[in-house]
């Protein structure tokens, strides 16, 4: 079997971790921060980002990332439709890219300091209807991801969007009995 196969294998095998990061992480930007290493090392990937939907206000955010400016994280924004990460949201579909800034969609973020890298793949990450964000690796290789990547991707966005959920609840939760707490 060839080493990226056995790499898909192994992060296939492996995508459990997500549901244990989940439960040992000490808030949600750790959960992303450790997801986005995990997905970075199996993909073999430069740069690995969780883009989050802020509902209020349409956009796409910056949550997570290994490989890009961390000073970005919170800061790049993007409208659903904008550049290649916006356009796989509304799409809902995966974008490969092997000369990812040679595309019209293309957006460049000056602050992520994202210029070495060519290859892109992103994935839409939802729970059934539910638009959730986008998981995005990079590569300084040209033409490095294929279609066994793009089939690996999706399978870690679907694990991810039931994280992302049930985080959420959990949050919900936690803020729902503080509240009944400080009432009292």
């Amino acid at each position: 079997m060839k080493k990226k196969g056995r790499r898909h294998l192994h992060l296939l095998c492996d995508i459990s971790e997500l549901a244990a990061l989940l439960i040992g992480s000490e808030n949600i930007e750790s959960f992303f921060q450790q997801a986005v290493k995990m997905v970075a090392r199996h993909m073999e990937a430069d740069v690995c980002s969780i883009y989050l939907l802020d509902e209020n206000s349409e956009e796409l955010v910056l949550k997570a990332t290994i490989g890009l400016n961390p000073e970005a994280v919170g800061q790049i924004r993007m409208k659903i439709g904008g550049g290649l990460v916006g356009t796989t949201l509304q799409k809902l579909k995966p974008m490969r890219e092997g000369s990812a800034g040679r595309h019209p969609k293309f957006k460049y973020f000056k602050e992520a300091q994202e210029d070495p890298f060519d290859s892109f793949l992103s994935v839409p990450v939802q729970r059934g209807e539910e638009k959730i964000g986008v998981l995005v690796v990079q590569h300084k290789k040209r033409d490095y991801f294929d279609e066994v990547d793009v089939m690996a991707m999706r399978a870690i966005s679907s694990q991810l969007a039931g994280a992302i959920g049930n985080a959420r609840q959990l949050m919900e939760q936690n803020q729902q009995r503080a509240q009944k707490t400080s009432n009292y």
